[in-house]
């Protein structure tokens, strides 16, 4: 009969922890360089297809339940949906497609001067706030980050995240990565608006000159 036993035991909470650091650093490093890739051989009838994707995959590796990139018009200031993506569960409740961003808001100079706006209770917004919350809240987002699109010095659009029904803390380190990824997003939206132009004027002429013919 077995009545004393002696051993050494050893905490592997660290180290394991520290492995899933790394895998998690190695899977990001594995798809801004797939991204990159599907950006440069995008076709022009997969735009839309490809943004979304990279949205839905970069939000799966954050935990957010709803990602999209949100461009700015420019003569009315105004910050509209371009490309979204929502977890099956998520999908079904009212969007956020668009509201008001004009030069003078809080959160375009605080997202501006800060490289991000990250809000971890929707309910904890300030009262100058108030359209902005109550529209967060009715579309029952808990948290929420966002980045700037900035291209040659302008902020063009925002992309960000969302949790649904739930509160999130997303860490220094995930809004560094993301901050990577906001510079790859922000080329292929610039490249795409561009090939997008050449293509009007393209079929412009092409319908001047049949016009003429």
């Amino acid at each position: 009969v077995i009545d004393r036993l002696s051993g050494v035991t050893e905490d592997i909470t660290p180290r394991k922890e520290a492995e899933l650091e790394v895998k998690s650093h190695r899977a990001f490093e594995r798809f801004i360089m797939n991204l990159c890739t599907a950006f440069v051989n995008m076709p022009a009838d997969s735009v839309r297809e490809t943004f979304e994707g990279a949205l839905g995959e970069l939000a799966t590796m954050i935990d957010a339940d709803r990602a999209a990139i949100f461009i700015i018009d420019d003569k009315t200031d105004v910050l509209a949906v371009k490309y979204s993506w929502a977890r099956d569960a998520a999908s079904s409740g009212p969007t956020y497609t668009e509201f008001a961003f004009a030069k003078d808001n809080p959160l375009r100079e605080r997202i501006l001067r800060e490289g991000l706006l990250r809000v971890d209770d929707v309910e904890t917004l300030p009262a100058e706030l108030g359209e902005v919350r109550r529209r967060l809240i009715a579309n029952n987002v808990g948290s929420f980050i966002d980045l700037p699109l900035v291209r040659r010095g302008k902020l063009v659009g925002l992309y960000g995240f969302g949790t649904v029904g739930r509160k999130a803390v997303w860490s220094a380190d995930i809004a560094a990565r993301l901050a990577i990824a906001a510079e790859v997003f922000s080329n292929a939206i610039e490249r795409s608006q561009m090939e997008a132009e050449v293509r009007r004027h393209r079929d412009a002429l092409a319908h001047a000159l049949r016009v003429g013919t």
